[in-house]
Formats: structure tokens, sequence, C-alpha cells
């Protein structure tokens, strides 16, 4: 009788067993079919886009420096050379909007003795302006950066402290998304060249993300100087590069 109790004991233990390891195999078989139903397979691809195009916006600093015995002296005499400097802009059709001062200091200005000490013997005030020019077109825009720096020499400044060449902004908006679409259409070429040597077909976007920021771009040029004719200035081109990381979906 106790024999008995305990075969059917162990029976039903190891029907117990059964049926846990039963119901795990199923439940791993389940969450294997789920994972592989789920599951999606893509194509991961970066794409670039250039523009080169010329600049249309130049910021020239122009400035003077003056010296005299004492500080005001100094100030007077730089502020008449400058008010030359804006009324010749302005009569080159430069607004004050396009006209910011950039810098301006009285600095004393000292020897040396033998001694080793110092002494103040006068002062310089320097005072630069930032004058931006626009122009589409690429020689007016030079012509006119030109202009401004022969203007302001004549009319006293006697620093100029190069030129930069940039794009304003509604233009470097619109190249931006011109670079962007070219970087867009290279990814999803490169995507399909990838998916039709696999045999496989594109479905959808499954991510995008632009490759990095975008800045405008500058180059400065030193500007030369000659007595008896204009100073020559050359802007060049720009090349503005955007880069695209594009995920696909395949089947």
């Amino acid at each position: 009788m106790v024999l008995e109790q305990r075969m059917v004991k162990v029976t039903l233990a190891a029907v117990v067993i059964a049926l846990m390891v039963g119901s795990a195999y199923v439940g791993v078989a389940a969450f294997q079919s789920l994972s592989s139903a789920t599951s999606k397979r893509t194509i991961a691809v970066s794409g670039s886009g250039s523009v080169t195009l010329s600049p249309d916006e130049a910021q020239v600093l122009v400035g003077t420096a003056t010296q005299a015995s004492d500080a005001q002296q100094a100030s007077s005499a730089n502020a008449r050379i400058m008010d030359d400097v804006v009324a010749r802009l302005h009569s080159l059709g430069i607004a004050n909007d396009s006209i910011s001062t950039v810098s301006y200091y009285i600095s004393p200005l000292y020897v040396t003795k033998p001694n080793g000490s110092q002494t103040i013997v006068g002062y310089q005030a320097q005072h630069t302006l930032s004058v931006r020019v626009q122009n589409s077109n690429l020689d007016q825009l030079g012509a006119k950066v030109a202009q401004v720096i022969d203007s302001a020499v004549g009319a006293g400044a006697n620093q100029v402290s190069g030129v930069q060449f940039t794009l304003s902004d509604a233009t470097f908006k619109e190249t931006t998304n011109r670079a962007l679409q070219d970087a867009i259409q290279d990814a999803s070429s490169k995507a399909q060249a990838m998916a039709s040597t696999l045999g496989l077909r594109i479905t959808g976007v499954e991510s995008i993300s632009q490759g990095g920021p975008i800045y405008p771009p500058v180059y400065t040029t030193g500007a030369q100087f000659y007595a008896e004719k204009s100073t020559p200035i050359m802007p060049g081109t720009f090349t503005l590069t955007a880069s695209v990381q594009v995920t696909y979906s395949v089947q």
C-alpha cells in the first residue's frame, strides 16, 4: 500500500514536470516566432550633395588710428576723419544698417627710458568700422568692395583689415536646402543599387538624419593699395556640402 502511494506520487510529479517543460517550450517557440515576425530588414546608407556658387555678401573692416599729445585731441581728430569716412560710404549708397563699429579704444603711448622706466608721451585713438556690401553679381560685388576701400582711404582711413566674402542669410538657406536635396537623392541612388543587387525591394524610409551642422562659408582676402588706381578685389567661389544618413526598409 505504501509502495503504491509512492508510485502515484512519482507519476504525478513526472506529469507536472512534463507539463512545465512543455509550457516552457511552447513559450520559447512563440517568442521566437514573434521576434522573427516583427524584425525588419534594412539598408543604411549615407549621401552627400554639393553646390558651388559665388558669394553675394562681403564685409570690409576699415578704420583710423590717430595720435595726439592728449586723449581728447586724439579722440577729436579720429572723430573728424571717421565722420568723413561714413559720409563717403553714404555717397556710395551704403546705409547706416550696413555700417557698425566693431572696436574703439584710446590708449596711452609710452617711451622707455634707459633706466627701464616708462613715460606717457601721448595717446592713440583707434576706431574700426565693419561695412557690409551685398550684390548678387560677382563682378559688381568685387567692384563695390574696391569702391568702399578706396573711398574710406581717400577720406582718411589708414587701416583696412582685409575683406571677408560670404553668403547672405537668404542665399545660405536656399543653398543649404539644395545641397540637402542632392544628398538625399545620392543616398536613394545608393540604396536602390544595393537593394537591386541583393534582389530586394525598398519599401520605405525608417529614419533620416543630417550628417552635421552646415555653416556659411567664409574666406578672407587681403587688400592691396595702389596710389594711382583702384584697389583690385577679385572674389572667388564657394562649395557648400551637405550629408545625410538614411535607413531604408526592404523586402
